[in-house]
């Protein structure tokens, strides 16, 4: 799901490189604060987010018929 998510918005689908969010000093300093904000509004906690996971699925194809939207 959060994979699924950063690749809708189209800057971070272009201009982030996966392997950037398993480095953990850019994470907390410049990603974390994103993330905080944008799960305050959902019941997912942020330390159940697996970075690891996230970018290995990163060039995963999109399912059929559901390309990611633009936000």
């Amino acid at each position: 799901m959060a994979t699924r998510f950063l690749l809708s918005i189209e800057n971070l689908r272009h201009d982030l490189k996966p392997e950037m969010l398993l480095e953990a000093e850019w994470r907390e300093a410049v990603f974390r604060p994103v993330m905080h904000g944008l799960l305050a509004h959902t019941q997912m906690p942020e330390v159940s987010i697996d970075w690891n996971r996230v970018v290995a699925n990163w060039r995963l194809p999109w399912p059929k018929g559901r390309q990611p939207k633009e936000i």
